[in-house]
């Protein structure tokens, strides 16, 4: 007999949202700030050190940001705007999600920055002058501080996504359930994951799902992982990356006659209103961070069943 996941009413989604909200506050509220100074600290050297080798940005080789990737990561800070990696891919043409700078591509990147390098914050550029000490301190602590922000919201959202994800598989485990490894990371069929399994991060229907589930009544649950810091951030993670993709994974699913249950596990900050759309208009599956235990119950159901 299929078991249907939990549906929860209005007042319940509050209480569990409002549970979820004061859990975030709290955790960013006892951050070590230690992490943040640590990382500047190094980026102020490798700006200090960009600072010596280009004689303040008046004298800057090519090859300077073919062999570091920190280079050019100072370079784009200092820019204004700054660039992003992907928009200097875009300006010189080098292939997305690549990092690294052959030696046409660091000419071209060269151009790029001495066009774009910020005159407000680095003026000597303009009027042909070494900098005084004080522009060039301004100049190298807002370039670290930049790259510093960049790297802290990085690893701070890898590290509750890689937590929530850890914790789902734990529970899951503990529900008697066994992680598989699915070939080529592309389930082709439900029969690749047998019932009483789960994988991590694999593709079905060409959309990426963190934790494909196998419930002991043969039903496929496609599990994301959502981790918001903001409500606005909220409404994307969940519309843009679960709803949208519901309709494929139920008619992919439906292809072979397997019922797929769309779920998702969220933590942190998220509109109410965004998750009674997700929840009672489309049939998402939720589950909370902070109450796993709700996801262990529903997947023990269906094997006493």
């Amino acid at each position: 007999m299929a078991i249907d996941p939990p549906l929860y009413t209005e007042e319940e989604l509050r209480v569990f949202n409002a549970k979820s909200r004061e859990l975030f506050i709290e955790s960013r509220m006892a951050e070590d700030p230690e992490g943040f100074r640590v990382h500047f600290r190094r980026n102020r050297a490798l700006a200090e050190g960009f600072f010596l080798k280009t004689d303040s940005l008046r004298s800057i080789d090519a090859s300077l940001l073919s062999e570091s990737e920190d280079m050019q990561d100072v370079s784009r800070y200092l820019c204004g705007p700054p660039i992003s990696q992907d928009d200097l891919s875009t300006l010189i043409n080098r292939p997305p999600n690549k990092k690294t700078l052959n030696d046409e591509q660091a000419v071209r990147a060269l151009d790029v920055f001495k066009i774009a390098f910020n005159k407000e914050l680095c003026p000597w550029l303009s009027e042909d002058r070494k900098p005084t000490k004080e522009e060039r301190s301004a100049a190298i602590a807002s370039a670290a501080t930049l790259k510093t922000v960049e790297q802290f919201r990085t690893e701070r959202r890898n590290q509750a996504s890689g937590e929530q994800e850890a914790e789902v598989q734990t529970n899951l485990e503990e529900a008697g359930l066994v992680k598989i490894e699915v070939k080529g990371s592309r389930l082709m069929d439900p029969a690749e994951l047998p019932p009483g399994s789960f994988a991590r991060e694999t593709y079905i229907a060409n959309k990426k799902c963190d934790i494909p589930v196998r419930l002991w009544d043969g039903s496929l649950l496609v599990l994301e992982c959502k981790v918001s810091n903001s409500e606005r951030n909220g409404w994307k993670r969940l519309k843009a990356e679960v709803v949208s993709k519901k309709f494929e994974w139920t008619e992919w699913g439906a292809r072979f006659d397997v019922r797929t249950i769309t779920g998702a596990v969220v933590s942190g900050m998220f509109d109410l209103s965004c998750l009674t759309y997700s929840h009672h208009v489309m049939g998402v599956a939720l589950f909370w961070q902070h109450e796993l235990g709700r996801l262990q119950e529903f997947v023990k159901a269906g094997k006493r069943n």
